[in-house]
């Protein structure tokens, strides 16, 4: 064979050789890149069952005097026992100390109080007076040195249950501790009063003032921020409002003031907290059987002002023409009493609307999680909370938990998110997959129940199942 025939033979061969390398690289290539993919998800819909979620509800209402005679507690593991909520108000009388300083075992006390209501898994509202009975003008100390010092005493206790107390109420001072009647209610020593709790609280703990007037002395704002400054510290962050008028009247018995131009009328007082009430707590008692409080007008009333708590006991004839009506509009709460309808929505109430998984076999490094999320509570969240998607094997113990990076506290009634998490299927092996969906509270430890007929396990909801297959490993 000539050179040239010979020289042409081995270049055909090696481009051949090249060549047919060439595909099967792609072809290796192709099949590492493949991975099938298929996901089936559960249908979800929404129902009206009792979700007992943390920070929301009715509260159970429990008063203590402080002191170093006779045995005030006497009462309190019976009260514990009783008490079926998860919200409780606790009142905790100081008047036997008006005089002088909060004894040891007047803290002592007050630390037993917070421990075993702690230990009872509930979420503690607190509120410290020196008057149950309307006469705070003969209990409280007659110098507010006293009163700093009391509360400089007994924040140090409350410190140390911070992840358990929610809500400090008022400033000690005033009739029933609700800032009215008393010689401490002066511009001026309002301010320094919350002031004073404001720094010898842990900052995660919400303060509340008992009407939106005394909102805008403390925080020296007329009008909501529009930037609300959330999680910086301030006092603005954590101020909240608590009122025990609630439709008592036209102005919540004197909850809004006449000589107040943005709070003068029932329209602007609800407008103001709803605005308001969207970044911290708002609560009460429904008080005085009337027209206002008929149960179409409270719930619009009650998801205007972003209510999530309420007293359990008080109003009782409010609370029993609740009980005798009836919700008659459309969903899964048609027919149900009021009552009921309006404690499944204090608060935050989230149905899950629909969940999905996306992926492209060829472009796709990741899958796309995503989950539809309504609000249908008064208001939203106050604290924050975790999300995740897990995902778990069927054929082996393969178990991976992926974060959400979403703040549920901005999730407002009524609005609807679409929640998205980056899932790694391509660094799993072929299988069959299940996948949890689960929001969860990381004070408490407790996951947070929405308002779906999907199975609830110890890893969150059963939202779906994908089965993934590679052609290479």
């Amino acid at each position: 064979m000539k050179p040239s025939k010979i020289n042409r033979f081995f270049a055909v061969f090696f481009l051949i050789v090249f060549v047919a390398l060439f595909i099967l690289g792609v072809i290796a290539v192709v099949a590492r890149r493949y991975v099938g993919f298929e996901y089936r998800p559960f249908a979800s819909s929404e129902t009206a069952d009792e979700l007992d979620n943390p920070y929301q509800g009715f509260y159970g209402l429990y008063g203590y005097m402080l002191s170093d005679d006779g045995d005030p507690l006497k009462n309190l593991d019976s009260e514990i026992s009783k008490d079926g909520g998860r919200l409780v108000l606790l009142e905790i009388n100081l008047s036997r100390y008006a005089a002088s300083g909060l004894s040891t075992e007047a803290l002592n006390q007050l630390e037993t109080v917070l421990e075993k209501w702690t230990q009872a898994k509930k979420q503690i509202i607190l509120r410290f007076l020196y008057d149950w009975d309307g006469k705070c003008a003969e209990t409280e100390p007659t110098n507010i040195s006293v009163i700093l010092a009391h509360i400089s005493q007994t924040c140090r206790v409350v410190n140390d249950f911070k992840d358990s107390v929610y809500i400090v109420q008022g400033i000690y001072v005033g009739d029933y501790g609700e800032m009215h009647g008393s010689q401490y209610m002066s511009d001026s020593d309002v301010r320094k009063l919350c002031s004073t709790i404001h720094e010898a609280l842990d900052e995660s703990i919400f303060l509340a003032v008992r009407t939106p007037s005394q909102w805008k002395l403390v925080t020296r704002n007329n009008s909501v921020p529009v930037n609300f400054p959330q999680d910086n510290g301030s006092l603005i962050s954590r101020l909240s409002l608590y009122n025990d008028g609630m439709f008592g009247s036209e102005t919540d018995l004197g909850t809004y003031p006449s000589d107040d131009k943005q709070l003068n009328t029932r329209e602007k007082a609800l407008a103001f907290q709803n605005e308001l009430c969207a970044y911290v707590p708002n609560g009460g008692e429904a008080v005085i059987d009337n027209p206002l409080n008929d149960f179409e007008n409270a719930v619009a009333d009650l998801a205007a002002m972003r209510i999530s708590y309420l007293n359990s006991a008080y109003d009782g004839e409010v609370l029993e023409k609740w009980r005798n009506s009836e919700y008659k509009g459309t969903g899964c709460f048609s027919g149900v009493d009021g009552y009921t309808y309006i404690k499944e929505h204090l608060g935050y109430r989230y149905a899950l609307r629909s969940t999905r998984i996306e992926f492209n076999t060829w472009f796709d490094d990741n899958a796309l999680f995503s989950c539809v999320l309504e609000n249908v509570g008064f208001s939203s969240c106050m604290k924050k909370f975790d999300i995740s998607v897990v995902v778990e094997s069927k054929d082996s113990d393969f178990s991976e938990e992926n974060k959400l990076e979403y703040d549920l506290r901005t999730l407002k009634t009524d609005g609807q998110i679409r929640l998205t998490s980056s899932v790694p299927v391509r660094e799993y092996d072929g299988g069959d997959y299940n996948v949890y969906f689960r929001i969860s509270d990381p004070a408490t430890g407790e996951i947070i129940k929405l308002a779906t007929d999907l199975e609830l396990t110890e890893k969150g909801y059963f939202v779906g199942e994908f089965t993934s297959s590679k052609l290479m490993k």
